[in-house]
């Protein structure tokens, strides 16, 4: 014990990469190390196919590069066959040198998807969406070239090996941030480059009390966060409670759920859902940490109704002919409790208005989203 305590006070990034690498398989213990690492203040570089091993490696004495072994769905194989052909000829240009390149016959395309996913092209490629587009052009080149190597094809002018044709990628639209997460925790366990409540937190800050590592017990407190694992357990009575994690990026913490507000509130309390929670905060006598006693749950689209004053809809001068079109949108939302309000400019005037009871609506996610498709990112915005 004392070795080891030793180790990681003066070596720390050589004894965390050590830590990583021998629990790669275990994705719970890799998220919990990751997180420990931060503690450290180490930083950890996403998956890279041109610089990452098979294990995590030291990059310096405060950064460790992700090891491509901890990609779910990478086989050690695969791995192996990207690193030594890397090492032999040089790093990969782009997605369809390293099809051409490395022995499709040691990985399949799901292998692939889940490397891109995790980050592993994103300095070889333009993004995530158009390097996964380009997927199938990639191999389909490079089983061509494989298929002329092996009958040993020539060209019409009988030179072997003819040179391939260069492709380029496909143009489609990035990912949104939230796709883009999702595919780090599908493949990773966690969320390497960012966290998906940062896209909310001007939104909470409205109306939590603040980021999980900044709770203190004995305090009544509202408390948002992405739920990590959730754990429904049978009670001596007979009756059935939860434990659900939740994190913020800032911290994770047990939210219990007892008996009558497990019952009331169970639809929303799945992995991955973003809830708001309202109780006390006390010690956890079993890990030293802090635990919420839930009074009440909701989610976002919830919050927004009972803490939002309205929904306001710039309308931007070139846009003012897609009235007819807002309306459309808006239909399918009606029926909630928020108001909306519609700054609306044309050549010779402007004005405010607010939309009478009948247009109220559920302020989800999926509105929000359309509406700035339609309009931008900063005509629409909920007011506090």
């Amino acid at each position: 014990a004392y070795q080891t305590a030793w180790l990681k006070t003066h070596y720390p990034a050589a004894y965390m990469a050590a830590v990583l690498s021998s629990d790669m398989d275990n994705t719970d213990k890799v998220v919990m190390f990751v997180d420990e690492c931060h503690g450290l203040e180490l930083g950890i570089a996403p998956p890279d196919i041109n610089q990452s091993f098979y294990m995590f490696k030291v990059l310096d004495e405060k950064h460790l590069a992700y090891g491509l072994g901890a990609v779910k769905g990478a086989g050690q194989a695969a791995i192996e066959a990207i690193v030594a052909e890397r090492e032999q000829n040089g790093v990969f240009q782009d997605l369809f040198d390293f099809c051409r390149r490395v022995d499709m016959r040691k990985m399949n395309k799901r292998v692939l998807e889940a490397l891109i996913k995790a980050g592993a092209f994103d300095k070889i490629g333009p993004h995530r969406a158009s390097i996964m587009d380009s997927l199938a052009l990639a191999t389909q080149q490079a089983e061509q070239v494989l298929r002329n190597e092996t009958l040993g094809q020539h060209d019409l002018f009988g030179a072997a090996n003819p040179e391939t044709p260069a492709l380029k990628y496909v143009t489609v639209p990035e990912w949104s941030e939230q796709v883009r997460l999702q595919g780090e925790k599908e493949t990773l366990g966690l969320y390497l480059t960012g966290h998906p409540i940062r896209r909310y937190l001007h939104e909470l800050g409205h109306f939590t009390t603040g980021r999980i590592a900044e709770l203190r017990p004995q305090q009544a407190a509202v408390v948002a966060g992405i739920i990590a694992n959730i754990r429904v357990i049978q009670t001596k009575r007979g009756d059935r409670m939860a434990v659900a994690s939740i994190e913020d990026g800032t911290g994770q913490i047990d939210v219990l759920c007892f008996a009558e507000t497990f019952n009331q509130y169970r639809e929303l309390l799945t992995k991955d859902q973003l809830i708001i929670v309202e109780g006390e905060i006390s010690v956890d006598d079993f890990n030293g940490g802090y635990r919420v006693t839930c009074r009440e749950v909701c989610s976002m689209e919830q919050a927004r109704e009972r803490h939002g004053k309205y929904l306001r809809i710039q309308v931007p001068k070139e846009k003012t002919d897609d009235i007819e079109k807002l309306a459309t949108v808006l239909e399918k939302y009606r029926g909630g409790r928020c108001y909306i309000t519609i700054d609306y400019v044309k050549q010779d005037a402007a004005a405010q208005l607010k939309l009478g009871d009948a247009w109220k609506i559920k302020p989800s996610d999926g509105l929000l989203q359309m509406l700035r498709e339609m309009f931008a990112e900063e005509c629409v915005e909920m007011v506090y």
